[in-house]
C-alpha cells in the first residue's frame, strides 16, 4: 500500500506548512503588550495630527427646476408658447451644459477665483477667501491668464511687496533670483505684461506681520478642476429638478460658486431664447427695408397716375379681376417670403464655420414639421458646441462628435429644403397660371383702366407682403420682449451638514485598526515564516512518531548535569526520559541509537546525560561514539581521543583496547578516535556489527551516538543493529522539513522503533506548552539563573 495514502504526514509541505498556531500569536501579543500599546498610541497620535491639520472639506449643494414647455391651445400662446422662444430642449443635455467649460470659466472670472490668498501657519496653510479687505483684478488679458505664486508682504496701508516663489535657471548666468515687485495699493502694477490692480477697501493693520501667499491661476485649468468636482444630477427619473453639489475646503467659496453658476446658467438660457427672436426680427427688418422702399415708389406712381387721370374709375369687371388677382397675389406673397428664407438657409448651411444661431422657420410662417424639427435639433447641437468650445482650446473628445452630428444634420436639412422648394415651385406655377388667365382678361379693359389696375396690383402685392412681414416682425418683437428663463431656483446654495473630510471618528477607528492590526500581522508573519519546531503540537502535526520526553534549556557550561547536579530539574528530566524508555524498550538489555536532523540539536548532550542516568540506576552502560566526523563526548568526560572507534574499524587495534572507563560508575565509552578519511565506509564494515554483538554480552545498555541523519546516511546503516532509535529535536532550531523527511524514512521502512526527544525547551506559554515537570509532558518553562531556574 502507498505510504502517502496511509499516512497524511507525507503531504506536510502541501498542507501543514500553511497552518498557523494562533495560540502562539495571541501569546506573543499578550507577552509583548507594551509593543502593541505603543503601536496603538502612535497610530492614534497620527490620527490626531491628521484630524488637526488635514484640510477640512465641506459639501455644498443647490437645486434648480427647468420648466417644461407650455401645453398648446392655451391663452397667451403667442407669448408663452411661441416657437421662437420655446425651441427644442433636450433635457438630458442640461447637466452637461451646466458643467461646460465656458459657463464655469465665466463663473470663475465673475467671482475672481483665479486669484487666491493663503495664510501660512507653522504647519498648515489655509485659504483666506474674502478675509482680507482687498480686491485684486487685472490678472487676465484677452484669453491669457497670469499664472504664478508670490510671497505677499503687506508693508503698510499704502504699500506691498511681491516676491515670486520660483527660481529662474539660465545656462549662461547660472541661478537667478526672480524679479521682485514693490506696489502701491489702488495703483496698477505691471507683472509680466499684466496690469494687476490691488484695491484696498479697508485697513490692513492686522496683516503686516502675516505670512501670505498670493497665487494667480490659469482660468481654463481652474475651470477643468471645477467641472470635475461639480456633480449635477436629476433629482429622480422623470423629474425636472437638478441637484448640484460640490466639495471644497472653503464652504463660503463653494456657495458663491454655485449661486453664481445658477445665475449665469439662467442668463445663458434667457439669452439663447432671446437670440432666436432677435435674429428673426433682424431678418424680417432687412426684408421690410427693401419692400418699404419699393412700396413707396409704387405708391408715388399710383398718386401721380390718379392726379393725371382724375376721371378714371375702375369698372365692375376691373374690380372683380383686381380682387381675384389680389387674393392670388397674397398666396404668392407667402411663397415669396418662404423662397427668401430658403435662400437664407442655403447660404447659412453652406457656411463651413456656422456659429450664430439659425433663424427658426416659424418666424416666416414656414410650418413644415420635418424642417422645423430638424432646425430645432441643429439649434440644440449648436448650443452644445458653443458650450464645449473648440477642440484646440479644450481638447474635448466630444467636439468632433458634435461637429459630425452638425454636418450630418446640415446635409439632411439642405435636402429637405430642396424638396420643399421643389414643391413650392409647383404651387407657384399653378398660382401664376391662374394669374396669367386673369391678366388676359385685363387686356380687354380700356387702356386707362388697364394701367390703373397694373399699378394698383403692384401696390397691393407690396402692401400684402409688407403687412405679412410686419405681422411676423411684431410677433418676433413681442417674443423678444416677453422672454423669460425656464430656470427657477428650488434650493439656494448652502452647506450640507458638517465637515465631510477628515472624518474624525473614522480616522480614530482606522488608527485603532492599524494600531492593533500591524503588530498582529507582524506576529502572524513571523509565525508563518518560522520554519522551526516550536512545540509538541508542531511535531504532532508533521509526524506520527511518539514523543518520549522533553528536556529543558541548560545555560550551564558544564554538560555533565546528571552527575554533577543530581537534584537539579534537568537531572529530573533525564530520569523521566529513562522511565519512559520502559514503554518503548521492554528489555533489560538493549541497544539504542541517538541521532538528530542537523548538528547542534543536543544529540551528544542528551547521549551523555542519558548514559549517566542509566549508569546511576545500576545498568552497565557504554557509549559508542559513532559520529567519527565530529567526536565531542571525550571532551565532556575529560578523556583522550587518541585511540577510538575509527582505529578499531580500520583494523589497527582490537575492540577491547578502545574501551575507556569514565569517572561515573558503570559508565564506559568508546570515543570516535582520530577522524578518518572514510567514516561512512568504516561503519558499513562487519567489524561494527561484531563490536555491537560483543558489547551486548558485557553491557546492559549500548548508546550509539551517530552523525545527524539529515546530513549523512551513516545513521541509517546503524539503524538495523539497534532496538530503539532516539531522535533529538531542539526547540526553535530543528527545521520542520527535517521531521517530514524523518516521517518519510519511517514510512519507507528505513527506520523503525523510533521516538522523539524534545530538547532545549526555553519558550513556554499558549502554543508552546505549560510548566516544567518531571517526566512525559511539557517540562520546559524555566531557565537556569545561578543555582536555580526562573519562569521566562
Amino acid at each position: 500500500m502507498n505510504a502517502s495514502k496511509d499516512n497524511p504526514k507525507d503531504n506536510y509541505f502541501e498542507e501543514e506548512t500553511s497552518l498557523i498556531n494562533y495560540k502562539r500569536i495571541w501569546y506573543r501579543i499578550l507577552r509583548y503588550w507594551y509593543l502593541v500599546g505603543l503601536a496603538v498610541l502612535i497610530a492614534l497620535s497620527l490620527a490626531f495630527i491628521y484630524n488637526r491639520y488635514a484640510t477640512k472639506v465641506y459639501s455644498v449643494s443647490a437645486s434648480i427646476i427647468i420648466k417644461e414647455k407650455e401645453e398648446s391651445g392655451q391663452m397667451a400662446e403667442l407669448l408663452y408658447n411661441n416657437p421662437l422662444v420655446n425651441a427644442y430642449r433636450n433635457f438630458l443635455n442640461e447637466p452637461y451644459i451646466i458643467k461646460s467649460y465656458p459657463i464655469i470659466q465665466q463663473v470663475i472670472d465673475s467671482l475672481g477665483l483665479t486669484v487666491s490668498i493663503y495664510g501660512e501657519g507653522k504647519i498648515k496653510t489655509s485659504e483666506l477667501y474674502q478675509s482680507l479687505p482687498i480686491v485684486i483684478t487685472g490678472n487676465k488679458k484677452g484669453e491669457e491668464y497670469l499664472s504664478g505664486s508670490f510671497d505677499f508682504d503687506i508693508l503698510s496701508n499704502k504699500e506691498y511687496h511681491l516676491k515670486p516663489r520660483v527660481i529662474i535657471e539660465d545656462d549662461s548666468l547660472g541661478q537667478l533670483q526672480p524679479t521682485e515687485y514693490i506696489g502701491q495699493f489702488n495703483e496698477i502694477l505691471d507683472i509680466e505684461g499684466f496690469p494687476v490692480l490691488i484695491n484696498k477697501i479697508g485697513t490692513l493693520d492686522d496683516y503686516f506681520e502675516d505670512d501670505l501667499n498670493l497665487v494667480f491661476q490659469n482660468g481654463q485649468s481652474l475651470a477643468t478642476g471645477y467641472s470635475g468636482r461639480l456633480s449635477v444630477e436629476w433629482a429622480e427619473e422623470g423629474a425636472s429638478v437638478l441637484n448640484m453639489s460640490i466639495n471644497g475646503s472653503v464652504a463660503k467659496k463653494e456657495i458663491d460658486f454655485l449661486n453664481k453658476l445658477i445665475e449665469i446658467y439662467t442668463q445663458h438660457d434667457l439669452n439663447n431664447k432671446r437670440e432666436a427672436a432677435t435674429s428673426s426680427k433682424n431678418f424680417i427688418d432687412q426684408q421690410l427695408a427693401y419692400i418699404s422702399d419699393s412700396l413707396l415708389l409704387v405708391e408715388m406712381q399710383l398718386e401721380r397716375f390718379k392726379d393725371q387721370n382724375t376721371q378714371i374709375n375702375l369698372g365692375d369687371e376691373a374690380q372683380r379681376l383686381l380682387h381675384k388677382l389680389d387674393d392670388l397675389e397674397k398666396v404668392k406673397t407667402e411663397y415669396i417670403v418662404k423662397e427668401s428664407y430658403y435662400q437664407y438657409l442655403f447660404d447659412y448651411l453652406k457656411n463651413e464655420t456656422i456659429a450664430d444661431q439659425v433663424i427658426l422657420p416659424t418666424s416666416v410662417g414656414l410650418n413644415d414639421p420635418v424642417v422645423v424639427k430638424l432646425i430645432e435639433q441643429l439649434t440644440n447641437l449648436q448650443l452644445q458646441s458653443k458650450m464645449i468650445g473648440s477642440q484646440t482650446e479644450r481638447e474635448n473628445p466630444l467636439t468632433n462628435n458634435l461637429a459630425n452630428q452638425i454636418n450630418d444634420l446640415r446635409a439632411t436639412i439642405l435636402q429637405s429644403v430642396k424638396n420643399l422648394q421643389s414643391t413650392d415651385e409647383i404651387a407657384i406655377a399653378q398660382i401664376q397660371k391662374r394669374i396669367n388667365l386673369l391678366e388676359r382678361g385685363l387686356n380687354n379693359l380700356p387702356k386707362e383702366e388697364r394701367q390703373l389696375v397694373t399699378i394698383q396690383r403692384t401696390y397691393d402685392i407690396g402692401e400684402n407682403l409688407y403687412v405679412f412681414l410686419t405681422q411676423k416682425r411684431t410677433e418676433a418683437a413681442i417674443s423678444e420682449a416677453s422672454t423669460t428663463s425656464d430656470i427657477m431656483v428650488v434650493n439656494p446654495a448652502g452647506q450640507i451638514g458638517g465637515i465631510i473630510s477628515p472624518k474624525t471618528q473614522l480616522s480614530y477607528l482606522i488608527a485603532l485598526f492599524f494600531g492593533f492590526g500591524v503588530p498582529i500581522v507582524l506576529f502572524a508573519v513571523a509565525e508563518l515564516l518560522n520554519t522551526k519546531i516550536q512545540s509538541k503540537e508542531d511535531i504532532e502535526q508533521i509526524t506520527a512518531i511518539p514523543i518520549i520526553g522533553v528536556i529543558g534549556h541548560n545555560d550551564d557550561p558544564d554538560h555533565m548535569v546528571v552527575s554533577n547536579k543530581p537534584k537539579s530539574v534537568m537531572a529530573e528530566a533525564f530520569r523521566s526520559l529513562r522511565s519512559n524508555l520502559n514503554y518503548f524498550v521492554k528489555k533489560d538489555k538493549f541497544v539504542m541509537m541517538i541521532t538528530s536532523s542537523i548538528s547542534g540539536e543536543g544529540k551528544s548532550f542528551t547521549t551523555l546525560n542519558l548514559a549517566n542516568i542509566l549508569a546511576i540506576s545500576g545498568k552497565k552502560t557504554i557509549i559508542v561514539g559513532a559520529d567519527m566526523r565530529k567526536p565531542k563526548l571525550f571532551q565532556e568526560m575529560q578523556l583522550a581521543n587518541t585511540v577510538g572507534l575509527s582505529n578499531y574499524l580500520s583494523g589497527q587495534v582490537e575492540w577491547e583496547t578502545v574501551i575507556q572507563h569514565s569517572s561515573v560508575e558503570n559508565l564506559d565509552i568508546i570515543t570516535g578516535g582520530p577522524v578518518p578519511p572514510n567514516p561512512g565506509e568504516l561503519l558499513l564494515r562487519n567489524e561494527f556489527a561484531t563490536l555491537v554483538n560483543n558489547l551486548k554480552k558485557t553491557y546492559d545498555v549500548l548508546l550509539i551516538d551517530t552523525p545527524p541523519i539529515g546530513l549523512v546516511s551513516d545513521a541509517l546503516e546503524i539503524a538495523t543493529l539497534v532496538d530503539h532509535i532516539l531522535y533529538i529535536t531542539r526547540q526553535n532550531y530543528t527545521p520542520k522539513e527535517a521531521l517530514a523527511t524523518l516521517q518519510s524514512n519511517v514510512d519507507q521502512g528505513k527506520m523503525a522503533n523510533i521516538s522523539i526527544a524534545f530538547n532545549d525547551i526555553y519558550k513556554f506559554g499558549p502554543g508552546y506548552g505549560y510548566g516544567y515537570g518531571y517526566g512525559y509532558g511539557y517540562g520546559y518553562g524555566r531557565k537556569k539563573n545561578g543555582g536555580g531556574y526562573y519562569e521566562e
